[in-house]
């Protein structure tokens, strides 16, 4: 077509002609004078022969390989515009089947040109439609015209069709892992591709994702086929050499040519051309692929904002409850709010709760629970246990699952068995027969899918029970390295590993402790934990938490029961275990456990943190929220929290940065402070002024936890705003 730019105007008081060509494949295109230049030379030589009746090119439209069965074409559409902007009244064509061969397209066009005063015009034909005679020699040549594209159409399908029943391939892009050989035009396998196909085929049927396949692939620097894309105008470029995708994958196993056959029109033909894998492979992976898609993961926002570690493992075992999660108002000597475990039962019912556990200083169970699982090396009884259910239950489990495969093989024979005689009922039936047995064979191809599923996982459990036992090396060796492993992992990954290990927690008072030893700065408890020392085994050997690997399938469970004793708040951090064995001095423990968190300094505001937090996200416009949070120890909704505190007036903030008294830093807390962000700066600078007049004149409590020593209050240097 040519360019609107190049559009000439026609001179004054002449007749503006545009030229339409158009041919249907790309066989007639791209050639030293293809039929597209020649339709055109005809057509301008037509115009000269014209010029005395004031005829004047103005316009050239062609769509090149486009077929005529529909009027929906590119260049059409901006000669129709052309049209009723009023710049052409003749249309110059080679043959009336070059603007159409659709008949019922071709009346709304002919109306069109009615109402825009244009006509349409051959350089070969007379195909003038004045007259009633000259209408229906039109509508006769198109039904003609019409006649031929369909037939053509019929003829080439036919011919198609054929050649799949013979097991020829019948064109188009050569697959990925065949290459076509033009001696014996047919396929032949890829020496390097067939083997990539071939390990697609082989991991999918282990039921491994196709989206860990892809990113395998991708890694090792295997990359789609380079092939060369020619357009209609004849130019030539490159495509492929793509990284691998899932959804390619996807297509890729679903297609039947790897295993030697021939698709065309929904039906499936034996092919000449040599399978890259087996039927039972092709059937295996296909499986696995229609049942096992994953759903993608609900974006869940994590609601545990300060991070405790046994949220939805321990409970309450006077009233069967869940300990649930909370944290006060008031804060340690670390800066952050103490946290607490309360019995559900007790938010509920509140003083009218009988309960004797109540509540629990959540740094002190959880370092309990840390000390205790650290030192599960030193408890002969549990590694002798965790070794012996681990056999036991082994050889019960491996007997099961051989029982139950020899179902499943008996079931896909059976299965299989039955679509055999479908197939040869409906090969020997009539129409009719095939109808009704259509829908009883695709009901058992998805049983016969489930199956294949179903001995595959099977199969692999089978593998992890028979090379899956454990002895007293593998389980001490494992059990040392969790307490030093769990202090350098993320919150959540901390989480993950400890929920790999303890199935459930439940808490109880120590037989013999006073009813109102819930009030005593140090609490006597009992825990009664699940157990599960395989599955930290195979977690701490094979890094599942960091590498995101999914749950082993070995599992034996034990009950152990542990004597604590827990310190209360202000001692939140202090925990003993008393029985089966003691660790630590008197009731001291470790450090409670906690993400790591940006250090920014004790005597610093929290908007130093909001301003580098934000200069993080600034700086890497990939980066999301959530993933900062994770990255800095902390939860979505306490960036949020902080980052309110940057809507301040720039006086507001300075001063605030200047802060360095820790007592001035408690006072001007966030919580103060995010009340103001939502005002004008005016009000802020306002109601600012008044909470340094009430800093300056009263002496602000501080933490007792904080280890400053107390001083007059006095307003902090550079506090006060003008």
């Amino acid at each position: 077509m040519k360019p609107a730019a190049e559009q000439s105007s026609p001179p004054e008081g002449s007749v503006p002609v545009a030229v339409y060509t158009r041919v249907s494949t790309d066989n007639q295109v791209g050639g030293r004078f293809d039929s597209c230049d020649s339709q055109l030379a005809i057509c301008q030589d037509h115009i000269r022969k014209c010029a005395a009746l004031g005829w004047a090119e103005v316009a050239h439209y062609s769509d090149p390989a486009v077929s005529g069965s529909s009027m929906d074409r590119p260049a059409l559409r901006s000669l129709m515009r052309h049209i009723e902007a009023g710049g052409v009244k003749v249309i110059l064509i080679f043959k009336l089947e070059r603007m159409s061969r659709n008949v019922d397209e071709f009346g709304p066009f002919r109306s069109f040109l009615k109402k825009h005063g244009c006509r349409l015009e051959s350089a070969t034909e007379d195909i003038s439609e004045t007259t009633p005679s000259g209408r229906l020699k039109n509508n006769l040549m198109l039904s003609f015209s019409q006649y031929e594209r369909e037939n053509t159409a019929e003829k080439t399908q036919v011919k198609m069709l054929q050649q799949a029943k013979r097991g020829y391939w019948n064109g188009g892009a050569v697959p990925f892992g065949y290459a076509y050989d033009k001696n014996t035009q047919s396929l032949q396998p890829h020496p390097e591709e067939a083997a990539v196909v071939r390990r697609v085929f082989e991991e999918t049927a282990k039921l491994v994702s196709l989206e860990k396949i892809a990113d395998a692939l991708n890694r090792e620097g295997l990359r789609t086929r380079s092939r060369i894309y020619r357009s209609k105008e004849g130019g030539e470029r490159v495509v492929g050499v793509k990284r691998f995708r899932s959804d390619g994958l996807r297509v890729m196993v679903a297609n039947p040519i790897f295993r030697g056959i021939i698709r065309y029109a929904g039906q499936e033909y034996q092919g000449r051309h040599e399978p890259i894998v087996s039927e039972r492979l092709w059937e295996e992976a296909n499986a696995a692929v229609v049942k096992c898609v994953p759903r993608a993961p609900a974006m869940k926002l994590d609601q545990d904002k300060h991070f405790h570690l046994l949220k939805g493992l321990v409970h309450c075992g006077c009233c069967n409850r869940a300990l649930v999660p909370h944290a006060s108002g008031n804060r340690d000597e670390s800066g952050g709010y103490y946290r607490y475990y309360y019995c559900s039962n007790l938010v509920k019912e509140r003083a009218d709760a009988r309960c004797t556990v109540r509540r629990l200083a959540a740094g002190s169970l959880e370092s309990a629970v840390v000390q205790f699982l650290s030192q599960l090396g030193r408890h002969p009884d549990v590694i002798a246990a965790s070794v012996g259910s681990s056999q036991s239950r082994r050889g019960v489990r491996i007997e099961g699952i051989k029982t139950e495969l020899k179902e499943v093989d008996r079931e896909l024979s059976e299965v299989s068995g039955r679509i055999r005689n479908c197939v040869e009922a409906i090969t020997g039936g009539g129409k009719q027969i095939a109808t009704e047995l259509a829908s009883e064979i695709a009901i058992l191809k998805d049983r016969k899918q489930e199956h294949l599923v179903k001995r595959e996982r099977m199969n692999q459990e089978l593998a992890a029970c028979e090379g899956g036992v454990l002895d007293e090396a593998r389980v001490r060796q494992a059990v040392e390295h969790f307490g030093q492993i769990l202090q350098g992992l993320t919150p959540n990954e901390q989480k993950t590993l400890v929920g790999l290990f303890l199935e459930r927690i439940e808490v109880y008072p120590s037989p013999g402790a006073e009813p109102s030893a819930s009030s005593a700065a140090v609490r006597r408890m009992e825990l009664r934990l699940k157990l599960n020392v395989p599955r930290l085994v195979e977690g701490m050997e094979e890094r599942m938490v960091v590498d995101g690997v999914g749950k082993p399938l070995l599992q034996s469970g034990m009950m152990i029961t542990v004597q604590v004793a827990l310190g209360q708040q202000g001692r939140s951090n202090q925990a003993r275990v008393l029985s089966p064995f003691r660790c630590g001095e008197e009731v001291a423990a470790p450090a409670p456990i906690r993400g790591p968190a940006t250090q920014v300094g004790k005597a610093q505001h929290p908007l130093v943190r909001a301003r580098v937090w934000k200069r993080i996200l600034t700086k890497d416009p990939k980066l999301s929220l959530r993933k900062l949070a994770e990255r800095v120890g902390e939860v979505a909704p306490t960036l949020v929290h902080y980052f309110k505190l940057l809507k301040l007036a720039p006086e507001i903030q300075d001063a605030l940065v200047r802060l360095r008294d820790p007592r001035a830093v408690y006072f001007f807390s966030i919580r103060r402070l995010n009340s103001l962000a939502s005002m004008d700066e005016s009000e802020q600078r306002r109601l600012f002024r008044h909470m340094q007049a009430e800093y300056a004149a009263q002496a602000v409590p501080v933490p007792a936890s904080t280890s400053v020593a107390v001083r007059p209050a006095v307003p902090a240097k550079g506090m006060r705003i003008t």
